[in-house]
């Protein structure tokens, strides 16, 4: 048998729903007008999702008992289909905050009307509380459960993307349809492969994105075979982090963009090759590309002006001719930089034009000592344009 409060309590609530979809339809309208993401939302599935909410807390509430595993699924469910319609988190919460808080109020209203004696209505009360906490709880874990699930569709799609992108396996209507989807509306775009050293790619992929130049509208990146790839707009930062070896091609329209990524694949093999870090181009290196790219060249070379010096004082000539080239080919300066008398250094220039018969004063000569020891500086770092990661991907 009832008591008289929980019938006073029962004739409230049946009030309460009464009045829920007038209730919800002011929320809807609200919730479109206040609430970032809920102005695409149809006032239908918002009154909907009102109601279920009311009924299903004021069930819990008055029956003093925690969420069904139906009612729990149904809440993840609805936090689920507020992060597939882009709804910001915060606004999720703050709609459900909105309307239980004018709930509650109506509540107390009724309350004097229906002669609820005050401490069975602050139980319930509380107990609708404790339910609205509940139910925000799961809401909040189905929304960001799936909303790391749209994340990583998005990452794969977009990993997908640049990879068909830099792989010319994109038609240009198609290239062009992908570029407006990600948000990439500039007419031209650099390109970049970027080399972890000390950090994971994914952890580098995140890095970048956060820099302007590398995120919509200015770029996009991607991880690729353990790099990371993508889009760049240089003018709008620089790519540079840490120990990071990072190759940037040309800026160029969307139908040269793979051969943009060659060249930034092969300048970022370069750099890590001489062990550069930092962000390079192609004409900041140079020769030096060439030099990576070239090893019977740079082979043939090495054998004709390093290999006859094998004495440790002839490696000090070639330590010399190298500093003298880096120079501008002057004794002084050469002799400066290595704290030597200068009488010393144009010994031992004179010495390697001995043994070597030539002339360093020759353009041509001094141009092939110059890529002879950059071959031998790359095979005394151990490396070798076999151990070097493709430039193409």
């Amino acid at each position: 048998m009832i008591t008289d409060d929980e019938r006073h309590l029962a004739e409230l609530l049946d009030s309460l729903r009464r009045e829920a979809p007038d209730l919800a339809a002011n929320f809807a309208q609200r919730f479109r007008s206040d609430l970032v993401g809920y102005h695409g939302l149809d006032d239908a599935d918002i009154v909907e999702a009102v109601l279920r909410a009311v009924d299903g807390l004021i069930a819990m509430a008055r029956e003093q008992r925690p969420a069904t595993d139906d009612e729990l699924a149904g809440l993840r469910g609805h936090g689920e289909l507020r992060a597939d319609q882009g709804v910001p988190l915060e606004s999720v919460m703050r709609s459900w905050q909105i309307a239980i808080r004018e709930v509650i109020r109506r509540i107390g209203e009724l309350a004097e009307s229906a002669n609820v004696p005050v401490p069975v209505l602050r139980v319930f009360v509380d107990a609708m509380l404790a339910a609205m906490d509940e139910a925000m709880l799961e809401i909040s874990t189905g929304y960001r459960a799936r909303e790391f699930r749209l994340s990583r569709q998005l990452d794969i799609r977009r990993d997908e993307f640049v990879r068909a992108l830099f792989g010319g396996g994109l038609t240009p209507e198609e290239s062009r349809r992908e570029m407006q989807a990600f948000g990439l509306t500039q007419p031209r775009y650099a390109t970049f492969r970027a080399v972890p050293a000390d950090r994971t790619a994914e952890h580098v992929d995140w890095e970048l994105r956060q820099r302007p130049g590398c995120r919509p509208p200015y770029g996009l990146t991607a991880v690729l075979d353990g790099d990371v790839v993508g889009l760049c707009t240089p003018e709008q930062g620089s790519l540079e982090l840490g120990t990071l070896v990072v190759g940037v091609g040309p800026a160029v329209e969307l139908d040269e963009v793979a051969s943009s990524f060659h060249i930034a694949g092969r300048v970022a093999s370069t750099a890590l090759d001489f062990e550069l870090p930092g962000q390079h181009t192609l004409a900041e290196l140079g020769l030096l590309t060439a030099v990576t790219a070239d090893p019977a060249l740079g082979k043939s070379l090495s054998a004709r002006y390093c290999d006859p010096l094998t004495t440790d004082d002839e490696m000090e000539i070639l330590r010399t001719v190298d500093c003298y080239l880096s120079n501008g080919m002057n004794a002084a300066e050469t002799a400066t930089h290595m704290f030597v008398h200068h009488n010393t250094v144009r010994h031992r220039l004179s010495r390697f034009e001995e043994l070597t018969e030539v002339r360093l004063r020759d353009p041509h000569i001094a141009s092939q000592v110059w890529w002879a020891l950059r071959y031998r500086q790359l095979r005394t770092m151990g490396r070798s344009n076999d151990q070097v990661r493709s430039s193409d991907g």
